[in-house]
């Protein structure tokens, strides 16, 4: 058997990725991700009252084309 090497090397991208990728953007472009578990779900709460998602959804929904056990699960969503 060939022997297996791995070699690993940062994401690369443009110099704006780049900077996102090393959270060195300014805070007030992409916040900082939350701390611990209840932070998470105080941004969840936060996000699923700051839009109208049921028009989002429909909108997205034909792109879906889900169908049987699939469109029974996005509905369930």
């Amino acid at each position: 058997m060939t022997e297996v090497r791995i070699l690993s090397e940062p994401l690369g991208g443009t110099p704006l990725s780049l900077l996102l990728q090393r959270a060195d953007a300014p805070s007030d472009w992409l916040p900082s991700a939350p701390a611990g578990q209840d932070a998470w779900r105080r941004l969840a709460e936060e996000r699923s009252r700051a839009a109208d998602w049921s028009a989002s959804w429909r909108v997205l929904e034909p792109a879906l084309s889900a169908t049987d056990a699939a469109a029974e699960r996005v509905a369930r969503v």
